[in-house]
């Protein structure tokens, strides 16, 4: 979505994303992000269920998730020149029996958190 406000204030872009469920299909979303950034050059954001970590610090218990598997999604946010947001709240956005992790997340360009730099994540508690 592209959005602007009255005459003379910036207009930026918003995408929702909901990255593919399957492990060996997610490749196909880190194109997709890929191809969205070279559309154009506005300020842009990024929120939703990306079904990625960037890291294993974003995982309580459960497997360790391999190194590939999270390379293409860090990667996909490189070449977009996307940045995690950051979060205040509980750590994870996601759990099962046995693992918990933090999949739903807010990425933005240097030129979004220029504009809206005031902005902020909120995750808030799980309600069963």
């Amino acid at each position: 979505m592209e959005i602007g406000g009255g005459p003379g204030d910036p207009r930026w872009r918003l995408t929702g994303f909901y990255g593919h469920p399957r492990t060996n299909e997610r490749d196909m979303s880190w194109q997709l992000i890929d191809d969205l950034c070279d559309l154009d050059s506005l300020p842009w954001v990024m929120i939703g269920d990306f079904n990625e970590i960037l890291n294993n610090g974003e995982k309580i218990d459960g497997p360790q998730r391999s190194e590939r598997q999270m390379r293409g999604f860090r990667d996909a946010l490189g070449y977009s020149d996307l940045v995690d947001l950051g979060f205040h709240g509980i750590k994870t956005t996601w759990s099962n029996a046995i693992t918990q992790l933090r999949l739903d997340r807010a990425v933005a360009t240097p030129s979004w958190s220029d504009i809206f730099g005031f902005s902020k994540v909120t995750h808030l508690p799980h309600s069963d």
